[in-house]
């Protein structure tokens, strides 16, 4: 079961993500509604916390590697 959990969720200042099926590291990327990539991090593992300083809104939280791409939204407060 391919799944991405991103908690708290809301999130302040930072969140944890959670997802299977990567036996490696995988790139994160969080973009805007409109599709603007506003941060980028390469060597996320499974249960990594990432701080953040975003404004508040709603986003768009992409886990992939080479061969997987999982997307869920996240809420920054």
């Amino acid at each position: 079961n391919k799944s991405l959990l991103v908690c708290p969720n809301p999130a302040k200042d930072s969140f944890n993500v959670y997802f299977n099926d990567f036996d490696q590291d995988a790139t994160l990327s969080l973009s805007d509604l409109m599709g603007r990539e506003v941060l980028c991090r390469e060597g996320v593992r499974n249960g990594d916390t990432l701080s953040v300083k975003l404004p508040s809104g709603n986003y768009i939280v992409t886990i992939k590697n080479n061969f997987l791409s999982l997307q869920s939204k996240i809420v920054i407060l």
